[in-house]
């Protein structure tokens, strides 16, 4: 192995003085929005409406510091958001949150806690809704967004047997105020590797899912790859632990513009809640929270129950 004593040549030096230049003028901080102090971070505050779904979220998190002791910092913050009041407001009047649930993570349940509420009021089409969230000694932390129009899936029927050995097509009419649409499919799988201890026969169910991102200008037509959810019949070992079940679900979604946004975070994967039927991401890029930062967004949902063909025995 060779080592370099010798100084390097001058036009590298220049190189890398300009380099560096432009690296500290590219990066210049923003010197009124500092974070001064463990008491400036901001909370994260998300809330998934979705006019499908048998129940909202409002959800809160904590804001941890990136270094330094900060246990007891946090235990005062849990304090303050306990004492949080959200209000989910729409043109009936206000959604009912029902009490708040502090989650901990299984991993980290020191410092990662969310706050969530809960409503069981349905999001109507094409209506307004604001969130209002104030926290003592944090500050009070508004969004608003409005639920796409209502629209039809129009390439389906109930209970139709797919084919699922071509490409799925799907078409839809237009959602009114929607700034794009995700299509996708949701099949049930029997997983086994999920068995629970003590519990020989019972099979927990996962879901299997396609989706495809479909700009707002675009003809409302998507063309879903389904090669992976065939080669539960053309390679039927290819997954030991796993059955696939009988049904699926084609399901169309007009996002709101926050939701749109946030589109290419939901890609590539992130934390959901409500369950599978109510997939709701988490992004951390964009934000639409004032004083705040995180994502309102209200979708608005069609699906259609369909059918898997029988398999081989």
């Amino acid at each position: 192995m060779k080592v370099f004593t010798s100084k390097p040549p001058r036009f590298l030096l220049y190189s890398a003085c300009l380099l560096f230049s432009l690296a500290f003028i590219a990066c210049e901080p923003d010197y009124g929005n500092l974070l001064t102090s463990q008491a400036d971070l901001t909370p994260s505050i998300f809330a998934f409406l979705n006019t499908a779904a048998d129940s909202q979220y409002v959800i809160l998190r904590n804001a941890t510091p990136a270094a330094g002791s900060y246990r007891d910092f946090l235990e005062k913050e849990y304090q303050l958001y306990r004492r949080a009041k959200v209000r989910l407001t729409g043109k009936a009047g206000d959604l009912v949150l029902h009490g708040q649930y502090e989650i901990r993570s299984a991993f980290h349940e020191d410092y990662e806690h969310d706050f969530v509420f809960v409503s069981a009021d349905r999001v109507r089409p094409g209506e307004s809704y604001s969130l209002q969230v104030e926290i003592p000694q944090k500050g009070v932390y508004t969004a608003s967004t409005t639920a796409p129009g209502d629209f039809q899936i129009l390439s389906h029927h109930a209970q139709d047997t797919l084919d699922i050995f071509n490409p799925l097509l799907v078409r839809w009419t237009a959602s009114e105020g929607a700034a794009g649409y995700r299509v996708g499919l949701r099949w049930t799988v029997l997983d086994s590797s999920r068995l629970k201890f003590g519990t020989s026969t019972k099979v927990d169910t996962g879901y299997g899912r396609q989706y495809l991102y479909v700009e707002p200008s675009a003809e409302r037509v998507a063309l879903l790859n389904l090669d992976y959810l065939a080669l539960y019949y053309k390679s039927p070992g290819a997954f030991p632990r796993q059955t696939l079940g009988n049904d699926a679900t084609i399901l169309v979604e007009a996002l709101d513009a926050p939701a749109w946004l946030a589109r290419d975070l939901n890609q590539r994967g992130a934390i959901y809640y409500g369950g599978p039927d109510e997939a709701r991401a988490m992004p951390g890029s964009y934000s639409n929270i004032a004083n705040g930062r995180g994502l309102m967004s209200a979708v608005t949902m069609r699906t259609i129950p369909v059918i898997l063909p029988p398999r081989k025995k």
